[in-house]
């Protein structure tokens, strides 16, 4: 399955994202252009995401933040699921 989806990937065509990515102008692009569908559509922000960790020379602040957001908020579900195991 794995080696499927290498295949795939190889052979797949470069999405306009992908170019601008790897040029290192996505992030502007989508703040300028796109901010509005980045805020709203989920699966849009995860795709934008993918591409800019993959392609991204440097770490970038815009995803490190959102990142440690999502892990904080499954922190403090987990905190205020064990909270009744932790008290006995």
């Amino acid at each position: 399955m794995a080696l499927i989806k290498k295949i795939l990937d190889r052979w797949r065509p470069v999405t306009y994202y992908e170019e601008l990515a790897e040029t290192g102008l996505l992030e502007n692009y989508i703040s300028e252009h796109l901010r509005e569908k980045f805020e709203s559509d989920d699966d849009f922000r995860n795709e934008i995401l993918y591409l800019l960790m993959k392609h991204s020379k440097e770490p970038l602040p815009v995803v490190e933040e959102l990142y440690l957001d999502k892990l904080c908020q499954s922190l403090s579900y987990f905190l205020e699921y064990t909270e009744q195991w932790r008290k006995q």
